[in-house]
């Protein structure tokens, strides 16, 4: 044991570990503290985000046919709403528009025969306000609810009648794709110098002589497992905690097969189950990255080399957890087995490969 908490320390170098904090802040500041400040990106995604919690609160998760009626009434006070507050205004009334929709209509059949002389778009701006712009975005955001649930339920017979926007989706596949990146790099850094820096001091031959020191490496890859563990719970807690600062409580228990998302998920997953599957993914995946590293660290002869084959081993495995592993994970665009299968490949090849690699190690003739 002793031995082994020496090589964990080791695998956390002080100069090491000040290179991935570094890395980890810089990163977080360029790609995902963006998805936290902006995580309502627009008034379409406030609006909407106001619809459906409204509509929780009212009818629930998920939304049957007469909720669906009673959603058409919210549609229509929302409009009556909007109604009455332009035509407050005395210069949208001598516009000669009876309201919204009739501005609207108007407006996208010719927008050229609306400003005759007179500037229509920016009296019903300013007729609007504040509290008008807002309006119409929830009208827009109760006009694409009810077409796509008219298109999905109604005309397709569809069953997925839970209400679950898609921007929540992307917003937290996007984000958490950086964070699977960002624990990736940090374990392929710590994890790099594991075998390669006694290589570098010639303390192999020397470790080979004794049952202690074939021990030492059997300890090595024990400590960059632990490694691998410690750094992606420390990188996703922190992200986490930031993360469910957001207003995502109202999602967590809706299903992601939602009438009005772009995905049809494979199974019936709330966010909540799909976000603890995503962080069992980037647990592999980290544990994948720390035991291809050790197994490069094993064979090269100089930082050259080092660098040489892990940039790209590196560069690869996480182009295919972005564009395989993550996202889409257990979407209509890309068959289950398919995923499952290279998760397998990526743990199973790596894990057998360095434990076989440690086993050679333990028995290799060194006369």
């Amino acid at each position: 044991m002793a031995v082994f908490w020496h090589e964990l320390k080791k695998q956390f170098a002080w100069k090491l570990v000040a290179i991935v904090v570094a890395f980890s802040a810089l990163w977080y500041v360029l790609y995902v503290d963006f998805y936290f400040e902006y995580f309502l990106n627009g008034p379409n995604d406030i609006a909407t985000h106001l619809v459906v919690t409204e509509a929780y609160e009212k009818y629930g998760k998920e939304l049957n046919e007469e909720e669906f009626h009673e959603l058409k009434n919210d549609y229509q006070r929302t409009i009556d709403e909007m109604d009455a507050l332009l035509l407050s205004n005395e210069a949208f009334r001598k516009t000669g528009f009876d309201g919204y929709i009739d501005y609207r209509d108007r407006e996208a059949e010719s927008p050229s025969q609306i400003q005759l002389g007179i500037d229509y778009k920016s009296i019903y701006e300013q007729a609007l306000g504040e509290n008008g712009e807002l309006l119409s975005w929830k009208i827009q955001s109760y006009q694409h609810m009810i077409e796509f649930y008219e298109l999905e339920i109604l005309e397709r017979k569809l069953d997925h009648t839970s209400i679950f926007p898609y921007f929540i989706y992307t917003n937290y596949n996007t984000v958490i794709g950086y964070v699977v990146i960002m624990v990736l790099l940090s374990v392929f850094i710590l994890a790099a110098p594991v075998y390669f820096r006694d290589k570098k001091e010639r303390l192999l031959p020397l470790q080979f002589t004794s049952e202690t020191g074939r021990r030492i490496q059997a300890a090595k890859a024990w400590a960059v497992t632990c490694m691998a563990l410690v750094v992606t719970t420390l990188q996703l807690g922190l992200f986490f905690f930031f993360y469910f600062q957001e207003d995502v409580d109202p999602y967590l228990h809706v299903n992601l097969n939602s009438f009005i998302q772009s995905h049809l998920f494979l199974f019936d997953l709330t966010f909540i189950q799909y976000i603890v599957i995503t962080i069992i993914g980037t647990y592999l995946l980290s544990l994948s990255a720390a035991w291809l590293a050790a197994i490069v660290s094993r064979f090269v002869a100089s930082y050259l080399g080092l660098l040489g084959v892990l940039v790209p081993v590196a560069t690869v495995m996480i182009v295919l957890a972005n564009a395989m592993l993550m996202e889409y994970l257990f979407t209509e665009y890309q068959p289950t087995l398919l995923t499952v299968s290279l998760y397998a490949v990526l743990l199973l090849g790596s894990g057998i490969a360095l434990i076989t690699i440690t086993r050679r190690d333990r028995s290799l003739d060194v006369r």
